[in-house]
């Protein structure tokens, strides 16, 4: 029986990437086995180590959602995605948002920072600068409360993360405002009563209705946060959760269904030849993710829209 080899978590992913270029795809573990050389760590200390083999090979820069072909993320495709990423949101996303809001081809959070060093380094990488926001004790305490509302009991700090939305502050620093979370627990629950009155229904929908007008259509989410007015109700969770859903809170203000008014399929593909005759060049996503300004639809939404980006393309004429 081969002995284990003491390895670090580097020299994990290079042993499966040794035996990766030698079969010509990722390997499972029983290729792994096969291929493995006596200096190599065994494929069950490989697995503890990172609790799983999926886990395994997705931080050796694999994607275990696609074939077992040899489909290693380069650092510049990591690099593209992290950077279309951050244009689809309009701001540069911490590892939570990104997670959040990535294709599911693209590779995990984790990758990036033990291929980079950590998350930073690889922002750094694709040159986006990442500002932590900051937060007021208000906003940190209706976080817990947004959350209590949803869940209608105390909680704890997983059950938080699982349910925060990425512009919600996260529990160190949840804990760094208000203490332990024992006692951040304790101080949002004597503003719960007040919190839970704060804003009646009524409230609620003329915040919305006063958005659409302003926007013209009805607000998602992320507009929502971008243009509440400073009384409104700082989390769009608290809307949803005081109305059951998003699209359930658009239609007690009488308003369209998100997205349907935003734009008809006539706009959708001006807006892309607009990029087009603005990029100057034939027009790939990455270009297109490159050029696009605000108030133009992402690449998700003409995919969505139209069936494919190819498909986009030719009903625009642009192929």
């Amino acid at each position: 029986m081969k002995q284990a080899v003491s390895a670090t978590k580097e020299q994990m992913c290079a042993a499966i990437n040794k035996v990766a270029q030698i079969i010509g795809h990722r390997p499972v573990m029983s290729e792994y086995r096969k291929h493995c050389t006596e200096d190599m760590p065994t494929a069950d200390t490989i697995r503890r180590h990172f609790g799983g083999w999926l886990e395994a090979v997705e931080a050796a820069g694999y994607n275990p959602a696609r074939s077992r072909k040899l489909t290693r993320h380069t650092d510049f495709e990591l690099v593209e995605d992290l950077i279309k990423v951050a244009k689809n949101l309009g701001y540069t996303p911490d590892q939570n948002s990104y997670d959040a809001h990535r294709d599911p081809g693209m590779a995990s959070s984790v990758t990036y920072a033990r291929r980079f060093g950590s998350w930073p380094m690889a922002l750094e990488r694709a040159r986006l600068k990442y500002e932590e926001r900051t937060f007021t004790k208000e906003e940190v305490i209706d976080a817990i409360v947004c959350v209590e509302q949803i869940l209608g009991r105390a909680f704890t700090q997983k059950e938080y993360n699982e349910l925060r939305s990425p512009d919600m502050p996260c529990t160190a620093t949840i804990k760094a405002y208000l203490g332990d979370w024992k006692a951040a627990m304790k101080e949002a629950g004597h503003e719960r009563l007040w919190n839970f009155a704060r804003y009646t229904d009524d409230e609620m929908i003329a915040v919305l209705q006063d958005i659409a007008e302003t926007l013209g259509h009805t607000p998602n989410v992320i507009e929502y946060e971008a243009n509440r007015p400073e009384d409104a109700p700082h989390w769009s969770a608290t809307i949803s959760s005081r109305f059951g859903s998003w699209e359930n809170a658009a239609k007690a203000a009488g308003l369209p269904p998100v997205n349907h008014a935003l734009y008809t399929d006539e706009e959708m593909l001006e807006k892309l030849k607009t990029v087009a005759e603005r990029a100057n060049c034939e027009l790939s996503e990455s270009i297109y993710i490159a050029n696009r300004v605000k108030g133009e639809p992402s690449v998700r939404s003409l995919q969505m829209r139209f069936g494919s980006w190819s498909k986009a393309l030719e009903l625009a004429g642009l192929l």
